[in-house]
């Protein structure tokens, strides 16, 4: 005998289908724990291949920034030195009428090294010029100094210093003016000249010296005096 009940849910398609549905296959349904046992397979293999994954694949890493080793730059010394000058290492001219200063200078100066400009406009055709030549050895050729020794005799006038520094086929010219008066003896032309890189040099510098005016106050302040100029680096 046919339940009613479990007949109902099929009515309309009875009716739909004029009874040929009971020779159709009914849809399978699941059971509540069939459905529980595939949602725990289904999540065990997942966890499983996670873990899996997670062996042979390590975690990434964020790369660390690749920075160059810091070159240590050399150090300034000014160990080395070249003076240039009468009586000293070739490098040194002078233009104009020059008459010997009977000593005053460093040592080992020797004339000429004194230009009157008695009666003669300031910016006269006299001066006297200094170069360096290709010393070997040393380093910091980014910094070099130049020293001028002003005599203590006939150095009676305002001078300029003109430094002519190369680096490469880069230039620089800087002016110094200076009273001889006030700065007997070695006198360091205040700043540092480039000529080159920290290991190698690259140019060259030329120092030249002009008569400015007459020192004020000083009957004989037409009188200016060259010596020897020295060249320092590292």
């Amino acid at each position: 005998m046919n339940d009613p009940r479990r007949a109902r849910p099929y009515l309309l398609d009875d009716v739909l289908h004029g009874g040929q549905a009971a020779g159709r296959r009914r849809p399978a349904r699941l059971r509540v724990g069939t459905m529980v046992a595939v949602t725990a397979v289904s999540l065990f293999a997942g966890a499983g291949i996670s873990a899996l994954a997670s062996r042979q694949s390590p975690p990434a890493r964020p790369v660390a920034s690749l920075k160059a080793p810091a070159v240590a730059m050399p150090a300034l010394t000014f160990a080395n030195q070249l003076v240039v000058g009468p009586g000293a290492a070739s490098g040194f001219v002078q233009s104009g009428q020059w008459s010997a200063a009977g000593g005053g200078g460093a040592p080992a100066f020797k004339g000429p090294g004194r230009w009157i400009a008695a009666g003669t406009p300031a910016g006269a055709s006299a001066s006297a010029q200094w170069s360096l030549a290709s010393p070997t050895g040393g380093q910091r050729w980014d910094q070099v100094r130049v020293q001028a020794w002003i005599p203590n005799m006939h150095a009676l006038a305002w001078v300029r210093y003109t430094v002519t520094s190369t680096d490469g086929t880069a230039q620089s010219v800087r002016t110094f003016d200076v009273s001889q008066q006030a700065l007997n003896g070695w006198y360091t032309l205040p700043a540092d000249f480039r000529i080159g890189t920290p290991t190698q040099r690259t140019g060259t510098i030329t120092v030249r010296m002009a008569y400015l005016r007459p020192y004020a106050g000083d009957a004989n302040g037409c009188q200016m005096a060259a010596a020897q100029v020295q060249f320092e680096w590292s």
